[in-house]
């Protein structure tokens, strides 16, 4: 049997084959899918989770929000430093900048990459109407805005929504299976 690491309740196998493979999991009945990647020696984990009562619990962010996701098939999208994931420390910033280390433009352009990869690769198996992040801080709100703007050519046909909630730090990216 592979061996296992916990993070907050879930258990995940630590033999991961890079961006290659989601990770199923349920956390109290809520179904998630992780994958890991590497970015400039920085091991991530990105997460998706598919959760209508999360969802709809965040329509108050902005108005706008509930024509566009209420009875859609949403996943939203968290991803943070893979230290931070499996940590045990309640207190542990999940979505803080990786300790020590200062990634730079072409990094930056690298982690866009392989986000919306993962991202299509995630809408490929299943088959989604849309994504939903909330920016954690504003590097994170930069970064999902640079999704939105200048979007990988896999993602083409994919139709961003930035600058929703009252902090602007919520986007939606319908995918083409989103029927209006």
């Amino acid at each position: 049997p592979l061996s296992t690491t916990s993070f907050r309740g879930f258990f995940i196998p630590k033999a991961w084959n890079m961006a290659e493979l989601f990770i199923e999991s349920e956390y109290h009945s809520i179904p998630h899918q992780f994958a890991e990647f590497r970015v400039a020696n920085v091991d991530y984990i990105i997460d998706f989770s598919s959760d209508n009562d999360v969802i709809e619990s965040l329509f108050s962010l902005d108005e706008r929000l509930e024509p566009l996701l209420k009875n859609r098939s949403t996943y939203s999208v968290k991803f943070g430093v893979k230290e931070y994931y499996e940590s045990t420390d309640p207190s542990i910033d999940l979505y803080a900048p990786p300790i020590n280390h200062q990634l730079k433009k072409t990094d930056i352009q690298h982690l866009k990459e392989q986000l919306e990869t993962l991202l299509y690769k995630h809408y490929l198996i299943y088959q989604p109407e849309c994504y939903f992040f909330i920016a954690e801080r504003p590097s994170l709100s930069r970064m999902y805005q640079k999704m939105c703007d200048n979007r990988h050519p896999l993602m083409i046909d994919f139709q961003p929504i930035g600058q929703l909630g009252e902090n602007s730090d919520c986007f939606i990216i319908k995918t083409p299976n989103y029927k209006e």
